[in-house]
């Protein structure tokens, strides 16, 4: 995904890909417009409104935050990289939360 959204385009918003769900092509055919990015449903969205801080700031490396960041990057014609460094970051990231919970 990403590119020249002139033309418009659709996003779509808590997507958790079930079989009851509309496919993004279905989508595409219905609207006659091109789905330009898919926002995963994530638990932490509720969670982040609570405390009032974005879910980009409040699970950086979550599915939806990175999606929402791919969005801007693609908007202002750049593409979003989740690389090696970022992956690696995630990982130490999970294995202290975990750690915190067990204490």
């Amino acid at each position: 995904m990403g590119g020249d959204y002139r033309g418009g385009g659709v996003i779509l918003n808590k997507v958790r890909n079930k079989k009851y769900e509309l496919t993004k092509k279905e989508i595409e055919e219905a609207l006659e417009m091109k789905v330009i990015q898919e926002i995963p449903f994530d638990n932490n969205i509720p969670k982040s409104i609570a405390n009032k801080i974005p879910i980009v700031l409040f699970r950086p490396y979550s599915k939806a935050s990175i999606a929402y960041k791919k969005l801007a990057a693609s908007i202002v014609g750049k593409k979003y990289n989740y690389g090696v460094k970022k992956r690696m970051e995630r990982y130490l990231r999970i294995g202290r939360r975990r750690d915190k919970k067990k204490k």
